[in-house]
């Protein structure tokens, strides 16, 4: 009895350390793409971000889903110029993947 019930806080204390050190905070930006780097799979954009206008580079995962209109359109479909909002995951700025890339209009 013993033994299982110290397997068991094991694996419990296992998992939580594993889940810990693969959680990451979500980040949500909305701005205007300057740059795409096909070859390195990234996407570089201007952005507002405590009243600064920052440049940010955000890669791209092969699980990175790409709409327009809440339809699902090409990687090749993003270009300099488009008005995005972007929803990623990253410890910090310097290490952002996208998750969702929205393709919308730009603002009046």
């Amino acid at each position: 009895m013993k033994t299982w019930c110290s397997a068991i806080s094991a694996v419990v204390l296992l998992l939580a350390l594993t889940s810990a050190t693969f959680a990451h905070d979500e980040f949500r930006f909305i701005g205007t793409v300057t740059k795409i780097d096909t070859a390195r799979g990234r996407v570089t954009m201007k952005v507002i971000e405590n009243k600064k206008e920052e440049t940010i580079e955000i890669a791209l995962t092969p699980k990175t889903e790409i709409t327009r209109d809440k339809k699902r359109v090409a990687r090749s479909e993003l270009k300099a110029g488009l008005y995005l909002v972007v929803d990623a995951l990253g410890d910090d700025y310097d290490s952002l993947e996208a998750v969702e890339i929205r393709i919308v209009p730009p603002p009046k």
